[in-house]
């Protein structure tokens, strides 16, 4: 799909599981392309060398979401990272007004210099000190939401739901998807779960049957997926017991389509 107007490749870190970057990276080097990582599920997962992801010199950028159905939160808003000088240097830039300040301190602190024309994208100072403490807990999260997945892979595993997404050991463990028996409508399990009180959910309807993007294109593997995916609870709010619960209610509404 590279053409000459191609300028980067935004590979997505989609659930918290590594996109192969070793490949991807190469690709972009092959052509010359800018590479920007879509974090935004991945904060606290791992590159497969076993770095954090996000951390890459190989990469222009990424970016983290801080959404509060992300694995930490600073309420809403993200980050930017970059192992680019330069670029780091310009984003201070955008996301200050195009402001230069001439100094941290003293007289001169009042003063700075328009650099370019920007925006306003300042984090408040309410949201960083949630996001440090939020961050000093990153750890214990994205294990507990580890071993909730471990939880869910042994108790569905013998199931006819299919695990949609395998989550390695590097994964931050963001969503748990499971694909339902072709002759079983999603919906209808969807709102089984809701009745008893189970946040189940969907990631994510499509592109290419929104409003903006719409085509009549028919993209058959992404419309079946749209179909039969559904996303179970996963996060340090649960405990081992409420996924046994969650499989529970969800193998016995197998049994209300036999």
């Amino acid at each position: 799909l590279i053409t000459s107007k191609t300028k980067a490749i935004i590979p997505v870190h989609f659930a918290g599981i590594p996109a192969n970057m070793v490949e991807i990276w190469r690709i972009a080097d092959l052509n010359n392309l800018k590479v920007v990582e879509d974090c935004a599920h991945a904060v606290g997962g791992y590159y497969q060398d076993g770095k954090p992801i996000g951390g890459s010199p190989k990469s222009f950028a990424a970016t983290f979401s801080f959404h509060p159905a992300k694995n930490i939160t600073t309420a809403e808003g993200g980050i930017i990272t970059t192992c680019d000088s330069d670029i780091y240097e310009k984003l201070l830039l955008l996301r200050s007004g195009g402001v230069r300040r001439l100094a941290t301190d003293g007289i001169k602190k009042a003063f700075y210099s328009l650099e370019m024309i920007a925006g306003n994208f300042h984090m408040t100072d309410l949201q960083a000190a949630i996001g440090i403490v939020q961050l000093s807990k990153l750890s214990n999260y994205c294990k507990a939401r580890g071993l909730q997945v471990a939880k869910y892979n042994d108790l569905l595993s013998q199931s006819e739901f299919c695990l949609q997404h395998n989550h390695p050991n590097t994964s931050s463990f963001n969503l748990y998807i499971v694909k339902l028996p072709d002759q079983i409508s999603r919906d209808q399990v969807f709102k089984i779960l809701n009745d008893k009180k189970i946040g189940a959910y969907y990631h994510y309807p499509l592109l290419h049957q929104s409003n903006l993007y719409k085509t009549k294109v028919s993209l058959s593997n992404a419309e079946h997926y749209q179909d039969f995916a559904l996303t179970l609870p996963l996060g340090p709010h649960l405990i081992l017991d409420d996924i046994s619960r969650i499989c529970n209610v969800l193998l016995h509404s197998l049994r209300n389509f036999s």
